[in-house]
């Protein structure tokens, strides 16, 4: 299978960063562990794949793609004798904002990563963080993290936009915020093939990281899947690096992984 090219930046004046997983919580295990939680309390027993699977959406729509999976609805109807809907999922929501707020206490940095970002703040270059989570909570994690909230130029949130990842709308309205007026001026960074899919649906340069839940493999094989040449780096250290010594471009371009691998065809 031919991939795709990478888009490519012509030059960075805002990278549009995911949060947990990318700027925060290695392994991103904060939402996973709040969703697992989450179903918990209300009575089902969701698998941890089944949760990663559609990591990166807005939550609710997180919460209605777990209920509808085969998995879990055949344990819906087994437990609850009928099937999931509306009203259960914000239930389900309503545990899960909780437990978004108590995993968020034992949230830590990823090793670099601030200084990174901080880096690039000083060249001028914006910051602009888009989450899947609503303001409100987004909110409430910025006062149990203030630091997280003053690396940042500004942020989206789920409920800011009329559409949620895969959508582009969360891209979108970050370059608004950051006065970016071109999407070759604006550079996406994600764990998650949601945030990649995003970065495809608007047309822009897309990077994957791997300090949050998506190993190497996985996003080798995610790129196979998708059909585009996104370059894989293992966190915003490395994109840091490179955007300040100018060879992120042809990094993108080339899309070449450590492991001989080339992943961009003509």
């Amino acid at each position: 299978m031919k991939l795709r090219r990478a888009f490519v930046p012509r030059e960075i004046k805002v990278v549009l960063v995911d949060g947990a997983g990318t700027v925060f919580d290695p392994g991103s295990k904060m939402p996973g562990d709040a969703f697992e939680k989450a179903f918990t309390n209300f009575g089902l027993q969701v698998p941890r794949p089944l949760i990663d699977r559609h990591m990166g959406k807005e939550k609710m729509a997180h919460v209605m793609a777990i209920l509808v999976e085969p998995e879990v609805k055949a344990s819906f109807r087994k437990e609850f004798r009928g099937e999931p809907g509306d009203g259960h999922a914000q239930i389900i929501y309503g545990y899960l904002k909780t437990n978004l707020l108590l995993e968020a206490e034992k949230m830590a940095v990823i090793p670099g990563v601030f200084d990174a970002v901080s880096k690039l703040r000083k060249m001028g270059i914006k910051i602009v963080m888009t989450t899947g989570y609503d303001r409100e909570t987004t909110e409430k994690i910025f006062t149990k993290f203030p630091h997280l909230a003053q690396i940042l130029s500004d942020s989206v949130t789920s409920s800011e936009v009329t559409q949620g990842r895969p959508a582009p709308f969360m891209l979108y309205r970050g370059m608004e915020l950051s006065s970016t007026y071109s999407i070759e001026e604006a550079l996406n960074v994600g764990d998650t093939e949601t945030d990649l899919r995003t970065s495809d649906n608007t047309c822009m340069a897309g990077i994957l990281v791997t300090s949050g839940i998506t190993s190497l493999t996985d996003g080798l094989e995610i790129n196979r899947k998708l059909g585009r040449a996104h370059l894989i780096l293992p966190s915003l250290v490395e994109i840091a690096e490179y955007i300040l010594d100018g060879t992120i471009y042809e990094r993108i371009k080339t899309a070449e992984i450590e492991n001989g691998f080339r992943a961009c065809f003509v």
